[in-house]
C-alpha cells in the first residue's frame, strides 16, 4: 500500500501512518509503547516479536513504520525481510554446531584437519603460535585470537563491502551481490601471495594476502581471551564449505531453516521467494531519514542474514526448547553455557555463538522486565550494520524470547536495545488485554520491584507450570470452548485439537485443544502440538507426493503406471485389471478413486488381514503387529499382484499367508477402469509403492523431504517411530457403550499406510492448509494445485462431481443442503473449495479449504466407538463460531465478516502465527 504522506499531513494524521498502524483501532499498551521508542530513537521503521508461553501458546508480532525513506514508501510488516546484522552469528553457530551434531566435525576439531592438502597452515594457526590447534569452538566463540574484521575495513578501502561510499568513503559499492566465493576469499587473504581477486570492488584488484599480512591475528594465544571476530565467523562458513562440499547457503537452508519452518530466510538475497517484502537499509543523518543501498560482504556469515519476525520467532522458539529439532536437548544445554577462558558463572558472558545473560551482569534495558524471570541458559544477541540495529534474547527456563529488528543506523547504537526494553514491559500487558495471536492463556504475573534484591532464591514464587502443559481454561472460556466441548461432551470424545484460518478476520490461525491424550486417569492434556492418526486426511498428503513427482517430471499424471515398474520381475498383471487387459491405469486414476482397484486389502472385512493391528481388531482374527512400522510397500503389492509363491506375514505372529491365493478375485473390481469413481484405500497403497519405484527412495522419506520439510512440518510423520522424540501422539481410543469407559486401543500400523496412517498436529496441518490456500505457494506450481481441486469423477461436472486429485469437491448448492455441517460457510466463495475425512480406530478427522475467501479448519479427534459425525458436527460448531470469537478477541483490528472487506491489522503484518 503506497501513501502520499503529504497530503495525509495536510489531514492531520501524519504521525499515525509514520508509524504504520491505523487510527481505525485504540492502540494498546504496545503499541503506544512501540510507537514512542520508534520516535524517541529516530527509527523508520521495525518490527518486534513477543512470546511467553505463561501468558499464550502464540507469539505477539506486530510491525511499525516504513521500509524507506521515501514519502510514498510501503509499511513495515511481521513478513518484512530485514538484513539482521551480527545477530547473523547465531545462525552461523546453529550451523556449525548441527555439523558437529551430526558427527561431521567435533568442536574442539583443529580446523587445519578440515582443509585439503593444497591448502598450508597458515591458513589455520596462529604465526606466533604455531603449535596451539584452532578449534571450530574458539571460531564460534571469539577466543581464536583472530582479528574483529577483514583488512582495511576502517579505513574504507574493503572492497568485500559495498555500500556506496560506506566505510570511510573510498568503497564504491559491490557490481556483483553476492558474493559467494568464501572459500577463494579466505584462501587469498591467508595463504596466496600471488592471486589479486577484486570480491566485488570496482577498482583496480587487490592483493589480499598483502593487505591481510599481520592484521589477520592479534597478539593472544588462541584460547586464552575473548576477542569479538567477524573473520572468524566468515572463516567457520568457508570451513564448512570444505567439510560438506555444499555451500554455505545451501547448507544452513537444509539443514536449519526449511527444518523449522523459516520460509523466508536466506543468507543471499537472490535465495529470497520472488514475492518476499524486504526492506530498504534507512540512515538517519542530520535530523532526516535517507535510504542506503542495499549491499553484500563476503563474509556474510558474521552478518549478513536476511530473514523476518515471523521467521526468527520459529528459531527461537526452537531455541526455547534447546534446538531438539536439530540436535539432543543435552547438546542444547551445552551450547549456552560458558566458553570464555578462565571465567564461570556471572563473570562470563560468552557462549556458543549466544551472548549468555546471568541475572548479576544484566543491562538496565533487560533487568527491569525480566527480573524475576529464571535466567538459567538465558542469552541474547545483537547486531548493527548500516541501516540495521536488531536485539534478540531468550530465557528457555521462563520459556520466553523477544526480538526487535530496526531498519535505521546513524541515530543511536542503543536504539534496538531500547525498543527491546519497551517490547518486554509492554507486550505482556498486551497479551493480558487479549490482543495477542492465536489461543490466549493468562498467568499470574509478578509486580516488578524497583530495586535489586541482594540475593534470589531458585523458586522464589514462581507460578508453578503443569507438566504436561497449560491448564486447560487458564483464560475465561468463550463460545467456541462451550460449543467444542458440548459436542465433545455429548459423542463421548476423549481428546481433540482443532484450528481455524480466516484470513479477512487475522493473520493467524485460531488454535484450540480440548480433553487428553489417552484413556488413563492421569493422561496428559492435548494442545495443539499433539500429534494424531489423521485417517483418510492422510490421503491429500499422498496425492500431494504423486503431484510433487509430477512437477519434478519424473512422471505424467496420465502416464500408464505399467511404465513405472521394473521389468526384470513384474508384469502386467501388477498393473492391469485382468478383465480389463487393453485398458492402460494411470496415476490420476490411482488418485481419484477411478482405478478399479478394489477398496481394501483382501481379507480385511472378516479380520484375516494381519497388516492391521490394534489388539483384537478387525472383527477379532488381527493378532496385533508384532512390529511396527510395516514399510515394504513394494514387496507387499508384489505378492499380493503377481507373486504365487511367496508366502509373507506382514506383520502377524499368526501363520503365513499367501496374499496372491487371498487376494486373487478381490483386488479388482469389475469394471473398466476410468468409468467409475469407487473409493479405494487399495488403490492408494499401490501410488506409494509405484512412487518408490520411480525414486528409489522409500515413500515416507521422499513425503518428508519434498512436502514435510518444506512446509515447516516438524511434528509429522508417516510412522510413530519417526517423530520427534518431545512430541506427543495420542493414543487411539474407543468409547464402549457397555462400560460407558474409555479404552487405549493401542498404537497400530498397516502396509498400505499411505491411504491412512500420517502422524500430524493440528499446527502441522494447519501449515499444510495455509499453502494449499495459496494454491501450492511454490512447493506446487500453482495451475497443478488448481487442476487438482478440478473435477476427476468421470462423466460428471459441476455440482455433480465431487472428486479432485485426492481431495473431495464441495459444491455449495449441493453440500450446502445434504450436509449442515458446511451450512455456516455458505457466505463464502466455494471456487476450487475441497475437503477431506477420515475415520480408523481411535481416530475422526475433518478438514476443509476455501482457497478464493482464504479460509480453512480442521479438527483432529481421538476417539470413535460411539458417534461416527463427532468430527462433522465439531466441525460445524468450529466453522460457525469461530469468527466471532477472533471479532470479539480484536485479532483483526477492524470489523470484518466473512465477506471481503478492507481491513487492517494491529501489526500491519501477515502473522501465520507459528
Amino acid at each position: 500500500m503506497k501513501l502520499n504522506l503529504k497530503v495525509l499531513t495536510l489531514l492531520g494524521i501524519f504521525s499515525s501512518i509514520l508509524l504504520g498502524v491505523s487510527t481505525a483501532q485504540q492502540d494498546d499498551a504496545l503499541d503506544v509503547a512501540m510507537k514512542a521508542a520508534l520516535k524517541s530513537n529516530n527509527v523508520r521503521g521495525a518490527s518486534v516479536a513477543y512470546y511467553n508461553e505463561n501468558l499464550s501458546t502464540e507469539p505477539i508480532l506486530r510491525a511499525y513504520g516504513t521500509t524507506s525513506a521515501a514519502d510514498d514508501a510501503d509499511y513495515m510488516d511481521i513478513d518484512t525481510v530485514i538484513m539482521i546484522a551480527s545477530v547473523s552469528k547465531v545462525m552461523t553457530s546453529t550451523a556449525i554446531y548441527k555439523l558437529a551434531a551430526d558427527n561431521v566435525i567435533g568442536l574442539d576439531d583443529n580446523i587445519c584437519n578440515s582443509l585439503p592438502d593444497y591448502y598450508d597452515v597458515t591458513a589455520c594457526t596462529h604465526p606466533t603460535y604455531k603449535t596451539t590447534p584452532i578449534t571450530w569452538r574458539m571460531l564460534m566463540t571469539h577466543t581464536s585470537s583472530m582479528a574483529k574484521d577483514i583488512p582495511t575495513m576502517a579505513d574504507g578501502g574493503n572492497a568485500a563491502y559495498g555500500p556506496a561510499n560506506a566505510y570511510g568513503g573510498s568503497a564504491v559499492g559491490n557490481p556483483t551481490c553476492p558474493l559467494t566465493d568464501v572459500k577463494g576469499f579466505y584462501r587469498d587473504l591467508m595463504i596466496d601471495k600471488d592471486t589479486k581477486t577484486s570480491v566485488g570492488t570496482y577498482e583496480n584488484d587487490i592483493n589480499w594476502f598483502d593487505l591481510g599480512e599481520g592484521k589477520i591475528w592479534l597478539n593472544d594465544k588462541p584460547g586464552t581471551k575473548n576477542h569479538y571476530s567477524n573473520l572468524a565467523f566468515g572463516l567457520a562458513s568457508a570451513l564448512l564449505e570444505h567439510e560438506t562440499n555444499t555451500s554455505f547457503a545451501t547448507y544452513c537452508r537444509d539443514k536449519i531453516f526449511k527444518k523449522l519452518g523459516m520460509t523466508s530466510t536466506a543468507w543471499h538475497r537472490k535465495d529470497l521467494p520472488p514475492d518476499a517484502h524486504e526492506t530498504e537499509t534507512v540512515r538517519f543523518e542530520n535530523n532526516q531519514f535517507k535510504d542506503e543501498d542495499l549491499f553484500c560482504f563476503v563474509d556474510y556469515a558474521s552478518g549478513g542474514l536476511r530473514t523476518n519476525a515471523k521467521d526468527f520467532s520459529l528459531y527461537l522458539k526452537a531455541m526455547l526448547d534447546y534446538g531438539v529439532k536439530l540436535w539432543s536437548k543435552e547438546l542444547g544445554e551445552k551450547s549456552l553455557e560458558c566458553s570464555e577462558p578462565g571465567k564461570s558463572g556471572s563473570a562470563c558472558d560468552q557462549g556458543f555463538g549466544w551472548e549468555l545473560m546471568t541475572y548479576d551482569n544484566s543491562p538496565d534495558w533487560l533487568y527491569e522486565s525480566a527480573q524475576d524471570f529464571k535466567w538459567k541458559h538465558a542469552a541474547g544477541h545483537a547486531g548493527e550494520e548500516a541501516g540495521s540495529q536488531t536485539q534478540v534474547v531468550f530465557f528457555p527456563e521462563e520459556r520466553v524470547y523477544a526480538l526487535v529488528f530496526t531498519n535505521t543506523g546513524g541515530n543511536t547504537d542503543q536504539a534496538a536495545q531500547n525498543i527491546m526494553k519497551d517490547l518486554l514491559k509492554a507486550a505482556p500487558s498486551a497479551i493480558t488485554q487479549g490482543k495477542a495471536l492465536g489461543d490466549i492463556y493468562v498467568a499470574d504475573r509478578h509486580s516488578t520491584t524497583k530495586q535489586r534484591p541482594a540475593q534470589r532464591t531458585k523458586e522464589e514464587t514462581r507460578p508453578i507450570r503443569n507438566k504436561e502443559g497449560p491448564p486447560r481454561h487458564p483464560r475465561a472460556k468463550d463460545e467456541l470452548d462451550d460449543a467444542l466441548e458440548a459436542v465433545m461432551e455429548e459423542s463421548k470424545v476423549r481428546g481433540a485439537a482443532v484450528a481455524y484460518f480466516n484470513k479477512g478476520l487475522s493473520d493467524a490461525p485460531l488454535f484450540r485443544s480440548y480433553g487428553y491424550a489417552s484413556a488413563e486417569a492421569d493422561a496428559p492434556r492435548i494442545t495443539e502440538d499433539t500429534a494424531f492418526m489423521i485417517a483418510s486426511v492422510s490421503k491429500v498428503f499422498t496425492g500431494t507426493a504423486i503431484l510433487k513427482l509430477a512437477a519434478q517430471d519424473l512422471i505424467d499424471l496420465d502416464d500408464d503406471i505399467c511404465d513405472a515398474l521394473p521389468d526384470e520381475y513384474y508384469d502386467e498383471s501388477a498393473c492391469r485389471n485382468p478383465k480389463y487387459n487393453d485398458t492402460k491405469i494411470t496415476w490420476r486414476m490411482l488418485m481419484t478413486h477411478t482405478s478399479s482397484f478394489g477398496r481394501e486389502i483382501p481379507g480385511l472385512e472378516n479380520g484375516d488381514a494381519p497388516t492391521y493391528g490394534p489388539t483384537g481388531g478387525w472383527g477379532g482374527g488381527a493378532v496385533g503387529n508384532p512390529e511396527c512400522p510395516l514399510t515394504d510397500v513394494t514387496g507387499f503389492y508384489r505378492d499380493l499382484l503377481i507373486d504365487k509363491e511367496t508366502e509373507t506375514s506382514v506383520g502377524t505372529d499368526g501363520t503365513n499367508l499367501n496374499w496372491f491365493d487371498l487376494g486373487e478375485g478381490a483386488v479388482w473390481e469389475d469394471w473398466k477402469p476410468a468409468t467409475k469413481n469407487e473409493y479405494s484405500n487399495l488403490a492408494t497403497g499401490y501410488a506409494a509403492a509405484l512412487l518408490e519405484h520411480v525414486t528409489g527412495t522409500s515413500f515416507d522419506a521422499y513425503c518428508k523431504e519434498h512436502i514435510f520439510d518444506a512446509v515447516g512440518m516438524d511434528s509429522t510423520a508417516w510412522f510413530s517411530e519417526d517423530l520427534p522424540p518431545d512430541v506427543l501422539e495420542s493414543q487411539p481410543i474407543s468409547y464402549s457403550e457397555n462400560t460407558t469407559e474409555w479404552e487405549d486401543m493401542g498404537q497400530y500400523c498397516f502396509i498400505d499406510y499411505a491411504s491412512g496412517q500420517l502422524r500430524t498436529t493440528a499446527r502441522d496441518m494447519s501449515r499444510f492448509l495455509k499453502v494449499m490456500i495459496d494454491y501450492g505457494d511454490g512447493m506446487l506450481p500453482k495451475g497443478m494445485v488448481k487442476t487438482a481441486l478440478e473435477c476427476s469423477e468421470p462423466g460428471k461436472s459441476g455440482r455433480d462431481c465431487n472428486q479432485g486429485f485426492s481431495w473431495l469437491l464441495l459444491d455449495k448448492a449441493s453440500f450446502a443442503k445434504e450436509d449442515d455441517w458446511l451450512e455456516p460457510v455458505t457466505d463464502l466463495n466455494w471456487d476450487h473449495a475441497a475437503a477431506h475425512d477420515g475415520s480408523e480406530l481411535g481416530s475422526q478427522t475433518q478438514v476443509v479449504f476455501f482457497p478464493e475467501s482464504n479460509v480453512y479448519a480442521l479438527v483432529f479427534i481421538n476417539t470413535d466407538g460411539y458417534d461416527d459425525g463427532a468430527a462433522q458436527y465439531m466441525m460445524q460448531e468450529l466453522l460457525a463460531t469461530a469468527p466471532n470469537v477472533m471479532l470479539q478477541g480484536r485479532e483483526k483490528a477492524r470489523v470484518h465478516t466473512h465477506k471481503e472487506a478492507n481491513v487492517r491489522t494491529h501489526h500491519t503484518g501477515r502473522n501465520d502465527g507459528y
